[in-house]
């Protein structure tokens, strides 16, 4: 395919995209891959012709196959004309879901998940004991098969894993398991190509190199305002949630002590009233109180970092992932801060090559403590 795009350095870039089917490479006429928050499966949907695929990817093939994999490559190759996936990156991997076929207009229509339908799709069938988070997704990455890019945690997780056999009763599924030790643990986790990736979520430590989106005013040289590699920025605020939040965790039964107890959590502006807060309340058996207490900070967290979000068309690049920061400056407003991406989208036809993103913040002003 042929797309031809200046870039935001206004250099001529030539984005090219291999599609593969069961490892076969496959003509098309559109793909899109769209990447969600850190614990959602990654989607992908394919256009392509029905007719004259390579051997044995025909009307009769999807007619009679049940699943297939579908890999989908993007770049930027230095030769648009002759180039291979090793000069492109991966953007999704994963097993066909629904298939739409139309021999009328000769079209075939894919979509399907990310490698995390391995783990949606196996329920949880024992339980665990004397495990850390990090162990526990290695042990389901060898489940299924899945390469693993892990960082080590200390902390065993006894107490929520020994809940486990709630899980199976409520024919619950590995995902929901690692999710929720991701959450106690303040990681994010997903599955990048053929690789699960269980780690840190992206922090402003000084370690992070975010991914910077810079306003640009109006002006006498630029009649319309806008930002240096997007365009069609566009923010939303919820006031009534924002930074006015009470969390409260109840623990029905701790497995340390057989008692029932609570923690609580609030975050609120210094103007705001007591009536202007609302609240919120989550059971979680099995914690001690330490673990509740994480557990009822992330919550809060999870909330309030609603309050702002933004969304934008940039110009593409395979840059972007979903385990990065975006960084909004030069508005000289509150909307320059980092936000954490939950919604990224590449899209590509034979005639363009669109990247769409929105992200939601974490208010850094937003006052934490214990309520009473």
């Amino acid at each position: 395919m042929t797309v031809e795009r200046a870039g935001s350095q206004g250099q001529l870039r030539n984005p090219r995209a291999i599609v593969k089917v069961n490892d076969k490479e496959v003509k098309f006429m559109e793909i899109e891959v769209m990447s969600g928050a850190p614990y959602t499966a990654d989607t992908y949907y394919v256009e392509m012709p029905l007719y004259n695929q390579p051997d044995g990817i025909d009307f009769a093939y999807f007619s009679s196959v049940e699943k297939f994999s579908v890999k989908i490559y993007m770049g930027f190759p230095a030769d648009p004309n002759a180039f291979n996936v090793n000069e492109l990156v991966l953007m999704i991997q994963g097993e066909s879901n629904d298939v739409e076929i139309d021999p009328s207009e000769g079209i075939v229509r894919i979509s399907g998940r990310d490698l995390s339908s391995r783990l949606i799709d196996s329920k949880v069938t024992r339980s665990f004991s004397n495990i850390t988070a990090s162990e526990l997704a290695q042990e389901f990455a060898e489940a299924n098969n899945l390469k693993q890019e892990i960082t080590p945690t200390q902390d065993v997780i006894g107490t929520f894993l020994q809940t486990a056999q709630t899980y199976t009763a409520n024919n619950s599924t590995q995902w929901d398991m690692l999710v929720q030790a991701a959450v106690q643990e303040n990681f994010m986790v997903y599955v990048k190509g053929e690789t699960l990736v269980f780690k840190p979520f992206p922090s402003n430590d000084g370690n992070i190199k975010p991914y910077i989106l810079n306003y640009i005013p109006k002006s006498l040289s630029n009649n319309i305002p806008t930002f240096d590699v997007g365009t069609k920025m566009s923010f939303f605020k919820n006031n009534i949630v924002s930074g006015n939040v009470n969390v409260t965790v109840k623990v029905p039964y701790s497995t340390y002590t057989g008692k029932a107890f609570h923690v609580k959590q609030t975050a609120r502006n210094s103007a705001a009233s007591p009536d202007a807060i609302r609240k919120y309340v989550y059971s979680h058996p099995g914690l001690t109180y330490d673990q509740a207490k994480k557990q009822c900070k992330q919550l809060l967290n999870n909330l309030i970092v609603h309050s702002v979000r933004f969304s934008a068309e940039l110009v593409p690049d395979i840059i972007l992932s979903k385990d990065m920061l975006i960084r909004i400056t030069g508005t000289n407003t509150d909307f320059d801060q980092d936000y954490y991406i939950d919604r990224l989208v590449r899209r590509m036809t034979i005639s363009d090559f669109s990247m769409y993103i929105g992200g939601k913040n974490k208010l850094d002003q937003t006052e934490l403590g214990e309520a009473g």
